[in-house]
């Protein structure tokens, strides 16, 4: 189709829409010297490939959609609880990319906004939630209450993923630092025996997690850039080089 002078009004409009956990729910305001109207955000970990296998987007939304906006108001304490887990398909639109201004020895980061429009599927802390009573003839019927969970249905494997359990970044790639921070920002911590980042409901409390065995066998990649930290840790702990095995033993006690 071309476009001419009689339709120069019209927009092309940019949509992402796909399955997302949803964290740090906050009101915007302005500091002094700004002068923008204060508006609720919402910060979106998208999920794209294989579920077994998917890599997290780090988007910052703006509320803007009116249905979403009363949502995003009725959870905001659920989502900024890092405890509990809020999944969600949103759609989102006018998707922005912004670039740092680095300092001297500094990298540039690149930013990924977006103004939220819909949400078509939300589950909070392992209920899912009936939208229809956020529409404005189900906020009169259910108005007072609480919300509603919907009994539990077919749906998409996407609405049953979650965050990746662990993340692998390559040291050498150019958005390392960022992805790094925003992997921190959404809850991962580096666990070196998996050389990854891991996400917040992967890791368990110390005093749930299993003692390593005795005559253990841990194999250490040279190309990793902990390695010389995790070897030294090995060696503290009573393991031993075994050549024929290619890996570091704890002999058994």
């Amino acid at each position: 189709m071309s476009y001419n002078q009689s339709n120069d009004q019209r927009y092309f409009n940019l949509h992402l829409e796909g399955f997302a956990n949803l964290y740090d729910a906050r009101m915007v305001t302005p500091k002094p010297g700004q002068s923008f109207e204060p508006f609720l955000q919402v910060r979106a970990t998208f999920l794209q490939g294989k579920a077994e296998d998917a890599q997290p987007v780090f988007v910052d939304l703006k509320v803007t959609g009116k249905t979403a906006k009363k949502i995003i108001e009725k959870f905001q304490s659920e989502i900024a609880d890092r405890d509990k887990k809020v999944n969600a398909v949103l759609k989102a639109g006018d998707l922005r990319f912004t670039a740092s201004s680095p300092g001297q020895g500094q990298e540039v980061r690149v930013f990924t906004s977006a103004r939220l429009l819909s949400i078509k599927y939300l589950k909070v802390d392992g209920q899912q939630v009936n939208l229809e009573q956020f529409n404005d003839a189900g906020a009169q019927a259910t108005a007072g209450g609480s919300y509603q969970p919907q009994a539990q249905q077919a749906n998409p494997a996407a609405a049953n993923a979650n965050l990746p359990d662990s993340v692998t970044l390559d040291p050498e790639a150019p958005d390392f630092k960022q992805r790094k921070a925003e992997l921190k920002a959404a809850g991962y911590s580096w666990n070196r025996d998996q050389g990854a980042w891991v996400a917040p409901q992967s890791r368990q409390a110390p005093e749930n997690q299993a003692a390593p065995a005795q005559g253990d066998v841990v194999r250490l990649d040279k190309g990793q850039p902990d390695f010389a930290a995790r070897k030294a840790e090995l060696k503290s702990q009573g393991y031993r080089w075994d050549r024929d095995q290619q890996a570091w033993v704890r002999p058994a006690a």
